[in-house]
């Protein structure tokens, strides 16, 4: 079992078949967690370099094609983060 966080925002992948989701996290080392939704197990995590370790409230959600994530971060900066292939 993870570690226990508040969730602000998830977005679905859209791949077809994909299983996995991202979810923009308050109380966690890590911005964003992707995780497989059939099972639970964190897949990949997204760790920001330079000061704002954390997303924003603002929103998450991936590419059309579930290759990369876009979120806001508190210091009103736009992240675009690629999608590890184990986790499309």
């Amino acid at each position: 079992m993870g570690d226990q966080v508040r969730a602000k925002a998830v977005a679905l992948n859209p791949t077809p078949g994909s299983h996995t989701a991202a979810v923009l996290t308050l109380g966690a080392a890590e911005a964003v967690e992707v995780f497989d939704t059939t099972t639970g197990t964190v897949l990949q995590n997204y760790i920001t370099f330079g000061q704002d370790s954390s997303g924003s409230y603002s929103g998450i959600a991936y590419s059309a094609d579930g290759k990369h994530l876009m979120f806001s971060q508190d210091s009103s900066n736009v992240t675009i983060a690629n999608v590890s292939s184990k986790a499309c």
